[in-house]
């Protein structure tokens, strides 16, 4: 896995929600999108962080005024495209998400996303390549 960078396994990344999207907005995407979690990027490329299908359900039991996507949103482990499945594999095991955004190499912007499901496709690949 040390031999993979992540760009080699990364996904297309889904379509980002506004940090201004209130939270029937964010539950429309999650109820009409095959999608267990979003990223929230700011209009300058900045990722605020993810919503996970979890969020919105704790949001919809305990409503609040004012919810959106930015208050909503949570940090997630950064990881670069430039970067090893072996780290992947680690910032993915210190959370509870399905995927992670992932950053280009100066960390600046988001381009794909990484999930469990690919990092062992990738991994799979490579075993198979090398045989």
């Amino acid at each position: 896995m040390a031999q993979i960078n992540i760009a080699d396994a990364m996904g297309k990344l889904p379509g980002p929600l506004a940090p201004e999207q209130p939270l029937h907005d964010v539950l429309d995407r999650f109820t009409n999108e095959r999608a267990d979690a979003l990223p929230v990027i700011d209009a300058d490329g900045v990722l605020l962080g993810v919503i996970t299908a979890t969020d919105i359900e704790q949001a919809i039991t305990n409503p609040r005024d004012g919810l959106s996507a930015r208050s909503l949103a949570r940090e997630v482990p950064e990881i670069r495209a430039d970067q090893s499945l072996e780290d992947a594999v680690r910032a993915l095991a210190t959370t509870d998400q399905e995927g992670l955004p992932v950053l280009d190499s100066d960390g600046e912007n988001v381009i794909g996303w990484l999930t469990h499901r690919r990092i062992l496709r990738a991994y799979h690949a490579h075993l198979n390549t090398n045989d």
